[in-house]
């Protein structure tokens, strides 16, 4: 079977779209956490590098969550 699109649209504000190679790095994901960071009491930080002990770092990748609500 096959499928024709007939009208596209941009996305909505709620809506993000990877490709499945894609890869899960702040490049990458930075809308989506930028947009989880507005509407919830959630922030997101990519822990550097540096920080990643016995690694390979072109293929790791680190991030911490923090609640906003516990931080002082």
């Amino acid at each position: 079977m096959v499928n024709i699109v007939i009208e596209t649209r941009e996305p909505q504000e709620n809506e993000f779209f990877y490709s499945s190679t894609a890869r899960f790095n702040e490049h990458n994901t930075r809308e989506l956490f930028e947009y989880l960071e507005q509407i919830t009491n959630l922030k997101f930080e990519w822990i550097p590098d540096e920080q990643l002990s016995g690694r390979n770092f072109s293929e790791s990748s680190g991030l911490r969550i923090i609640n906003k609500e516990e931080v002082f």
